[in-house]
């Protein structure tokens, strides 16, 4: 048996041809790490502006329950009826919403009843941030109340 001796041109190949596996597994690996820090990234600022949104909305109802009230109806037909308050959320973050209501007309039509029952317009704009995360929400609504003067 005679033993043959690799050339000179196929020494090393070997090595070279591994750290080219390696190289890319390591990109690769690199990669996936970087994709799933951006998605959680974008699941966190999603969940962010879900809570924001729940505060906003929030806002508006709570505005909207209080025109149930004469002395909040009395405000919000001067000067805006305003509502704020602050929670912290699951994460530890601070919310804070307010929202304004104010009367922004009289139905045509319904203003001029022998009963006194007048049907007022009015708008709820509501604003949501949580503080460490600068993210805001706005949102607005209007609705009907009728009104005895």
């Amino acid at each position: 048996m005679s033993n043959i001796a690799p050339s000179n041109s196929e020494r090393g190949a070997i090595l070279f041809i591994s750290l080219i596996i390696l190289l890319l597994v390591t990109v690769i690996a690199i990669g996936s790490v970087r994709y799933a820090t951006l998605d959680q990234r974008i699941s966190l600022t999603v969940q962010q502006k879900n809570t924001t949104f729940q505060a906003a909305e929030s806002g508006l109802s709570q505005n909207e329950n209080a025109m149930n009230f004469k002395f909040a109806i009395d405000q919000a037909r001067v000067d805006g009826y305003t509502e704020t308050f602050t929670f912290t959320d699951t994460s530890g973050s601070q919310v804070t919403a307010q929202a304004t209501t104010r009367q922004v007309g009289i139905v045509q039509g319904q203003s001029l009843r022998s009963d006194g029952l007048k049907l007022y317009r009015f708008r709820t704009e509501s604003n949501a941030t949580m503080n460490n995360a600068n993210t805001v929400t706005d949102l607005e609504a209007g609705f009907v109340k009728a009104v005895l003067d």
